[in-house]
């Protein structure tokens, strides 16, 4: 699953709860080339999902 895809289906993970928009910039389409990128791609991902997660139960965000 390319990284766009994974982080739009975390976004919605977070449903109802907290509206979250994802927009991945020109720098992190730049860093996951060439494609195939796996590590890059997944630190990325598990950054966006601590980062949803911390500002969910810390920050008690309804947006993000």
């Amino acid at each position: 699953m390319a990284l766009d895809a994974a982080l739009r289906e975390l976004a919605g993970a977070y449903g109802p709860g907290m509206r979250v928009a994802i927009k991945l910039g020109d720098a992190v389409m730049q860093a996951l080339r060439p494609p195939g990128e796996p590590t890059r791609a997944t630190a990325i991902y598990r950054i966006c999902e601590q980062g949803l997660l911390n500002v969910a139960i810390h920050g008690h965000a309804t947006e993000c």
